[in-house]
């Protein structure tokens, strides 16, 4: 496959998708469930990559969304669930929507951890911040105690420490 340099091979849409889709898998959905649900949000939202454009519950191994204003398994074609079940379902966290585009625009995989498009290309950051999580981890690892390192960035000890919890959970994965 040629690739020129300048040539976008994944963008910020296709890692939300794979996120939604690796919190699926953890909480035991099917693949079979998945790509059902993909298909028929596809056809129903008009989306390329519904993942990155809906609000996401899930339980009993099904994708849940809200569809015209009604709680739906995408994973079953859109069959009715009753909205009391919101309480016993689990949200795909960390995701926010811009309102006129409806696309994520900025992911919170981890407490204190942001990744933004427009922020460090996308790179793990401290939230609030353009510091890479990557960069914290790398002095800490260089030597440098996590107290020095807090003083260094003008930022709170608790920051430091979700950076490099960050950090070990993707070495991890």
């Amino acid at each position: 496959m040629d690739v020129g340099g300048r040539e976008l091979l994944i963008g910020f849409e296709d890692l939300i998708s794979m996120r939604v889709i690796a919190a699926l898998r953890a909480a035991n959905v099917s693949w079979h469930a998945i790509r059902q649900a993909e298909h028929w949000l596809r056809q129903e939202m008009g989306s390329e990559r519904p993942f990155a454009t809906e609000t996401i519950w899930t339980g009993q191994r099904q994708v849940f969304v809200e569809w015209k204003k009604q709680l739906v398994s995408a994973s079953t074609s859109g069959r009715a669930a009753f909205d009391f079940l919101l309480e016993f379902l689990t949200p795909v966290h960390g995701l926010l929507f811009s309102e006129e585009t409806h696309m994520a625009t900025s992911w919170e995989p981890s407490e204190g951890v942001v990744l933004e498009p427009a922020v460090q290309f996308g790179a793990p950051c401290i939230k609030g911040t353009r510091i890479p999580t990557r960069t914290i981890a790398g002095m800490i690892e260089a030597g440098d105690s996590p107290e020095y390192v807090a003083r260094a960035f003008d930022q709170p000890l608790e920051s430091i420490e979700e950076a490099c919890e960050w950090e070990r959970l993707l070495r991890a994965a």
